[in-house]
């Protein structure tokens, strides 16, 4: 209207503006669910040292924080929302946690690493024997890895519904060798006695360590893992993995097949620690539901777990000062710049 009273300005014009914004690297996270974080217990406190949390869902309640239980980082961050009464230091509609373990499974195309098909490291050799649901090792000498190199095979626990690799106070140490350990139709139960890979040099540059991947021919077949407070376990993720390069720095991981509810209405993945809990490198579990807690892992200074959902509860401390960049997520913020 005000253009039209000009010689020579047509009746109508367009007015164009641009606005010019950077996605920016806020904070490094400690763990990072690709659906929602929920927090249990009236007097639970985790605590992101120097890293914040992201929950990737879009939902109202992508964030979960009931009772006096705090979640406490450098930042809390979702593109959804938060509910309860501890929504503080949250950053909603932000930009969705960016999963550093894409290499070995990428949700959003569905593809990735495959092992439900390798041969089986024959019964009675490698140090462990499986007779029905029980699976053994020796005591001679610590556990092998299973893939080495060009060499995938897998420690299978038959076709049946699945053994269990139990270590508790009546058992003897469970000893790795580094390197790279594939359990197919295998759960790990580790509820006592001692749990290691004293010739791992792990934390450490250029370190050597412990992969641990759970897998089977089909969903229902795929193990479960359990850790708790009265185990005591001390394992680091190798800093570079001779089997895979998708595997740098990852100490656990559950294949994306399998199921998130095992039949017995736990979570597939419970890591109950306590004091003498100390678990260092990533942990990914894409497809199902992960506990954490008690009061673990106090010591360690990568602990990176990706989930699908995550729960925690008790008293834990969670550091990614030490992790190798590949593993650890970035809490993002868009900026406005013009």
């Amino acid at each position: 209207m005000f253009a039209s009273v000009i010689p020579g300005v047509a009746s109508s014009m367009t007015v164009n503006n641009v606005a010019v914004a950077e996605l920016m690297k806020l904070t490094p996270s400690c763990a990072l669910a690709l659906n929602q974080i929920k927090m249990n217990g009236a007097s639970t406190t985790v605590t992101g040292t120097n890293c914040g949390f992201e929950a990737n869902s879009t939902a109202s309640d992508a964030l979960q924080l009931n009772g006096n239980n705090p979640l406490t980082g450098t930042a809390l961050a979702t593109p959804g929302g938060c509910t309860g009464t501890v929504c503080s230091n949250l950053i909603t509609k932000a930009p969705p946690g960016v999963n550093p373990f894409t290499a070995i499974y990428n949700p959003s195309t569905n593809t990735g690493l495959s092992f439900s098909t390798l041969p089986c490291v024959t019964n009675g050799t490698g140090n462990i024997t499986v007779s029905g649901n029980n699976v053994t090792w020796t005591t001679a000498s610590a556990i092998s890895p299973s893939w080495t190199g060009s060499s995938e095979k897998a420690y299978c626990g038959g076709n049946g519904n699945g053994a269990t690799l139990t270590v508790d106070n009546n058992h003897t140490p469970l000893t790795f060798l580094p390197g790279t350990y594939i359990f197919s139709n295998i759960s790990l139960k580790f509820t006592g006695g001692t749990i290691n890979c004293p010739t791992c040099t792990c934390p450490g540059t250029n370190c050597t360590g412990v992969t641990i991947i759970l897998t089977g021919p089909s969903a229902s077949k795929i193990g479960t893992l359990t850790v708790t407070a009265n185990a005591t376990v001390t394992l680091a993720a190798p800093t570079t993995n001779s089997a895979s390069s998708a595997f740098n720095g990852v100490l656990f991981y559950m294949d994306y097949n399998a199921s998130d509810s095992n039949g017995n209405g736990n979570a597939p993945v419970q890591i109950t620690g306590g004091g003498s809990t100390v678990l260092w490198g990533g942990m990914y579990f894409p497809s199902v539901t992960a506990n954490w807690g008690g009061n673990s892992n106090t010591t360690s200074t990568c602990t990176e777990i990706v989930g699908k959902n995550l729960t925690f509860g008790g008293n834990s401390t969670m550091n990614v000062s030490g992790c190798p960049s590949s593993v650890v997520s970035q809490i993002n913020v868009l900026k406005m710049l013009e």
